[in-house]
């Protein structure tokens, strides 16, 4: 005869009822914590709420987007050139910008032409998504077109524009500062490995984008979007909270200002302002992309995956490298 059982019932995983009811009084116990946090610093943005578009915060240390190194090619890129390749790129996955400059309807040098012209025209000091450009993006083009004339083409991404977010490090002439005063002035000594695998498929890293300073959390009371270096990163389509911290990875693409724009998530922070921004995010499962060389808001929890408009793939393979760590 069985007897029946008095103690705890384990699941097949090894964890108790017993168990399961304690994690959720401890997680109960832990947002009452943060929310009491919330109600003591900064009450207006639980119950009355932040009235959008944000007004940029007393500080000084944004940074100024650079744009001496386009001052040329913009110069020669005339406004009907512009909305031809508007009417191109409308609604254009990766691989059918790739098509389109395969049969010479652009070339790269174009494509980032016409990036850093809207850049100029609708981010700067408008929707601050992006915190700084790549000096050398045209000279790394005018190489990959050469190349593509000649047959060669590195990868999916060969000439096409790509947008990290600024906690992803590069070890070129960018900074990477994840928006804070403290790392103002930091240069990596080397490219993450996901960039390297962006490089060896043929991308331009054309720049960083804004971030909630620190990947967020670092204050209670800090809005989405927000970092002392690139300033408060806004809707593109109205008076509407813009989320984060990837704030400036799914703007920057949502405004077309770059077809792919990498950002980084833990517990929401990618997908969110994909999602309040109208673009596709897909965040990995953790361990698909090593986090390497990326500062992160938890250095157990992140993961990293591109911004795109609808359909766009990266598509960039698994590491390989034995690291297989997600950021």
């Amino acid at each position: 005869m069985t007897e029946p059982t008095t103690g705890p019932t384990a699941q097949a995983d090894g964890i108790t009822d017993e168990d399961r009811a304690l994690f959720q009084q401890a997680a109960n116990e832990g947002m009452a914590r943060w929310l009491g946090v919330l109600q003591e610093s900064c009450l207006e943005s639980i119950i009355l709420g932040r009235k959008f578009p944000l007004a940029e915060p007393e500080y000084n240390a944004k940074r100024p987007l650079a744009l001496d190194a386009f001052e040329a090619a913009l110069a020669g890129f005339k406004p009907e050139r512009a909305r031809e390749i508007d009417a191109l790129l409308a609604a254009r996955t990766v691989p059918e910008i790739r098509e389109l400059m395969a049969g010479g309807r652009f070339s790269s040098v174009e494509l980032v032409t016409y990036c850093v012209d809207r850049i100029r025209r609708y981010d700067v000091d408008r929707l601050n998504s992006v915190i700084e450009l790549n000096p050398e993006a045209l000279s790394i083009a005018a190489q990959l077109d050469q190349e593509q004339a000649k047959g060669k083409v590195r990868g999916p991404l060969h000439g096409v524009p790509v947008l990290l977010k600024d906690n992803i490090a590069t070890g070129d002439r960018m900074h990477t500062t994840a928006g804070a005063y403290a790392l103002r002035d930091w240069r990596a000594d080397r490219d993450a490995f996901l960039v390297r695998k962006l490089r060896a498929a043929g991308a331009i890293i054309l720049g960083k984008a804004n971030l909630s300073e620190w990947a967020k959390y670092t204050d209670p009371c800090m809005p989405n979007g927000f970092s002392v270096i690139g300033g408060q990163t806004r809707h593109p389509y109205g008076p509407y909270d813009p989320l984060g911290s990837s704030s400036g990875s799914a703007v920057s693409v949502a405004a077309g200002l770059a077809p792919v724009s990498v950002g980084s998530e833990t517990s929401g922070l990618l997908v969110e302002p994909a999602r309040a921004s109208g673009v596709v995010a897909l965040r990995p499962s953790q361990g698909l992309i090593s986090r390497d060389h990326i500062v992160p808001l938890d250095a157990n929890f992140g993961c990293s995956w591109p911004d795109g408009p609808l359909g766009n793939r990266c598509g960039h393979p698994p590491d390989g490298d034995g690291r297989r760590r997600c950021q």
